[in-house]
């Protein structure tokens, strides 16, 4: 179990990365929850996480889940959501094509932004594989069976303020097309960047990162600038990959 007191009902990032966790049970009482990293446990089954309407960050890596698992975050919108190093979704060769079908609703997934044009890619995927002698199956049914105490997420589902933010800037309804995808994009940016800011507030071995701390609004703004120099961008990125494996 992960908790079940009432003081870890306003927790929003919670890292139990290499507990040995066998379970999720008790992530369901942290109400205001936004970040989850349970990666490198033991975890077989996502129920608990089945009340969640959605998630800034959702660290699955390196567990033991099967595709079944995932109809219980099936609903669940989800910034950033990471599955990978978990054998049996791992050894599927249309991997990513699966996890994008079973999970609608996902923005980035093991750190590659799902675009509106991917998303088309699968149906199309679908779609063709479905004419063919041999076609590839959905892991997960159309029709899946869900509790009836389920159905209804907005009044059983876990609201938490984040949630609140973000469905107010995004509403579930909304329209999906390339504009959005720029604005899914910056808002991942702001999102990533707090949580990072957030962390480091509690890390003593981190606070003295100051450029993030004064540049709090960096991630976000670099999107922007992205648009005019992307080969330059580019370039940034690959020395700052390089710089940090070299230190």
């Amino acid at each position: 179990m992960i908790c079940d007191l009432p003081q870890y009902e306003q927790l929003q990032i919670l890292i139990c990365n290499g507990n040995s966790l066998t379970t999720l049970a008790g992530v369901e009482h942290i109400k205001h929850l936004w970040k989850l990293d349970v990666g490198n446990n033991q975890i077989r089954s996502l129920q608990h996480l089945s009340r969640f309407i959605a998630l800034g960050s959702l660290i699955l890596s390196n567990n033991r889940l099967q595709w079944i698992e995932l109809q219980h975050i099936r609903h669940m919108f989800i910034l950033d959501l990471r599955l990978d190093g978990n054998t049996i979704l791992d050894a599927d060769s249309n991997y990513r094509h699966h996890v994008l079908d079973c999970l609608p609703r996902i923005w980035m997934f093991d750190g590659i932004f799902v675009s509106t044009s991917e998303r088309n890619q699968v149906d199309e995927f679908f779609t063709q594989s479905s004419l063919t002698q041999k076609p590839v199956r959905h892991k997960l049914a159309r029709d899946i069976f869900m509790p009836t105490n389920l159905k209804d997420r907005a009044i059983h589902g876990i609201f938490g303020p984040k949630a609140t933010e973000l469905f107010a800037k995004f509403p579930m309804n909304c329209f999906v097309n390339s504009e959005l995808d720029k604005r899914r994009i910056k808002h991942l940016a702001s999102t990533i960047q707090d949580l990072l800011l957030t962390e480091m507030r509690n890390d003593e071995g981190k606070k003295h990162d100051e450029f993030l701390m004064e540049n709090r609004h960096i991630l976000y703004h670099m999107v922007d600038i992205r648009q005019n120099h992307i080969e330059e961008f580019n370039m940034f990125l690959i020395l700052l990959v390089v710089s940090r494996i070299t230190i």
